[in-house]
């Protein structure tokens, strides 16, 4: 279903995600974050939407995908900004590694 309003996100995300969409659909969270780069706030207003429930991950596991994306390849994160519960281990439950 095309996004035609979403509250949250700006004109730029919605015009990059219909962009990317006409290239392919995507095959996951990080697919889509490395192809659309929303904001932060956009990417956790998608997941608490359901936009990626298709991709058969709980929410909460959406959300620590998300942090360890923001964190590992957005350059406005401050320095010396730390978790404050950090994330489960990479590879701590099977098949659900961090891409």
């Amino acid at each position: 279903m095309p996004i035609t309003r979403a509250k949250g996100l700006t004109t730029r995300t919605i015009d990059s995600i219909q962009a990317a969409r006409e290239r392919g659909p995507f095959a996951s969270l990080t697919d889509f974050f490395h192809r659309v780069a929303p904001g932060g706030e956009e990417l956790e207003t998608m997941i608490r939407a359901g936009a990626f429930d298709e991709f058969s991950e709980t929410r909460t596991r959406q959300f620590w995908r998300a942090q360890h994306l923001i964190r590992t390849y957005c350059a406005n994160v401050e320095q010396n900004q730390g978790w404050l519960i950090a994330p489960p281990r990479i590879g701590a439950t099977p098949g659900n590694s961090f891409e």
